[in-house]
């Protein structure tokens, strides 16, 4: 039991950069930037069909391991830090939130 939960400290380890990534991209960036629709969809699209899906066929119809399961919901993390960079690279996130008055 020690060493699985050892495991799932490592998984959260490597992935934990990009916890921080998703939360400075879609919290600070693209929500203050304008682009809240896409954070949305980016939140939602793999929360439903990226993490629960992945989970629950993991933990109740393949019966993996708990380091296995963790990982496959931290399939959500990597997955929006993808996405999220290439957004953020691309700077559509930029939108003028300012109406001119001139």
């Amino acid at each position: 039991m020690q060493q699985k939960f050892k495991n799932v400290l490592y998984i959260q380890g490597i992935v934990l950069t990009m916890y921080f990534l998703n939360h400075l991209w879609i919290v600070g960036v693209f929500r203050s930037g304008g682009d809240n629709v896409f954070s949305m969809k980016l939140v939602l699209c793999t929360t439903w069909f990226i993490a629960l899906p992945l989970v629950f066929l993991g933990a109740y119809v393949f019966h993996w391991s708990i380091e296995v399961v963790y990982f496959m919901f931290a399939l959500e993390e990597i997955t929006k830090s993808i996405f999220g960079y290439f957004r953020y690279r691309s700077n559509k996130w930029a939108r003028n939130l300012v109406e001119d008055f001139s």
